[in-house]
């Protein structure tokens, strides 16, 4: 068990210090805090299209993130050899399995926690439909400088990652800042009148959390599968794949149900082997200012670990044949 922890901690960490994984963090970011700049025309739905735009932008660069981050974590100990030395301790191919899974599904969840916090934090800068709060716009880039300044002088003085480091300062500040700013909102809210109120759209907290839970959950899913083809395909390969089954699963539901019907059983065993991100994506009952009830949130998580450790499990099976000592002279 302490081999699959420590295995765990050091693909997690390896995920974190990849630049292009802070690339890809950074870019969303950034996205993300463009997006209340394009929303004077929204004709009262500002909120509504910064939550749904930001929304598309942290599923498909988190799922680019987690196709990347595999490749780097899985693929890379199979060609250079790492993989071998591994498997000649007494460590099983299938506990290097779930320890890259769970290792990387831990770096998901980073990967979420931080962009959907800022989505969250965006809904607060758009509460009315003519201006944006530039001062939630500018301390939440004032917070990502500062996680960067973190990391570099960590990195100067101490050798250690900046990618790290400047991604788990993020990862404790954004959810601070969030909670920070939200309470004084609420506060400036609640002490309007009914008039002086009237044009602001507030998203509370219990209303936009089950959404944001739901985008992480799909890119863990994501990652477990890309995982499991990582065993077995190339990253070329691999991004294709997922690439193909983000596309299909984004249209399987109705594409099936056209096709096969309501309620046929082969309608059915396709639909229950293809994902379903529509299940995932909440931006309709957000726009409705419908919470997403728990009860929901809990059978999506129960989907997700089904669902993902069968893809595991698959890939384990196969992986115990899987000839490794051709990766190595690649």
């Amino acid at each position: 068990m302490s081999v699959f922890f420590s295995l765990t901690r050091n693909t997690f960490r390896e995920c974190l210090r990849e630049p292009v994984f802070f690339l890809i963090l950074a870019s969303a970011l950034m996205l993300i805090l463009s997006f209340p700049l394009f929303t004077f025309f929204a004709f009262h739905r500002q909120i509504w299209t910064v939550l749904e735009s930001s929304m598309a932008a942290a599923l498909f660069l988190g799922f680019a993130a987690a196709v990347i981050c595999t490749n780097s974590c899985v693929q890379r100990e199979m060609k250079n050899g790492t993989l071998l030395l591994l498997l000649s301790k007494p460590v099983s191919r299938f506990t290097f399995l779930l320890a890259k899974v769970a290792g990387i599904a831990g770096g998901m969840i980073v990967f979420s926690v931080i962009c959907c916090t800022a989505v969250m934090i965006m809904s607060l800068a758009s509460i009315s439909p003519y201006l944006f709060d530039s001062k939630v716009l500018l301390t939440f880039f004032g917070v990502c400088a500062v996680c960067c300044v973190f990391g570099a002088v960590r990195n100067y003085f101490s050798g250690a990652s900046f990618t790290e480091n400047a991604i788990l300062a993020l990862l404790l500040a954004m959810p601070l800042f969030y909670l920070i700013f939200y309470h004084i909102l609420l506060n400036r809210i609640g002490s309007l009148d009914a008039h002086a109120s009237a044009g602001l759209t507030f998203v509370h907290f219990t209303t936009i959390l089950p959404s944001m839970l739901l985008l992480l959950l799909a890119i863990v899913l994501m990652g477990m599968i890309s995982t499991a083809m990582a065993l077995h395909f190339s990253f070329a390969s691999n991004l294709v794949f997922c690439s193909a089954l983000f596309l299909v699963g984004l249209v399987a539901g109705q594409w099936i149900k056209s096709v096969f019907g309501a309620g046929s059983f082969w309608g059915g065993l396709l639909s229950s082997l293809l994902p379903n991100w529509q299940l995932f994506w909440m931006a309709y009952p957000l726009s409705n200012e419908t919470a997403v009830p728990a009860s929901y949130v809990g059978w999506m998580t129960l989907y997700v670990v089904v669902y993902g450790m069968i893809w595991v499990i698959w890939a384990g099976v196969t992986f115990q044949c899987t000839e490794l000592a051709k990766d190595s002279r690649v």
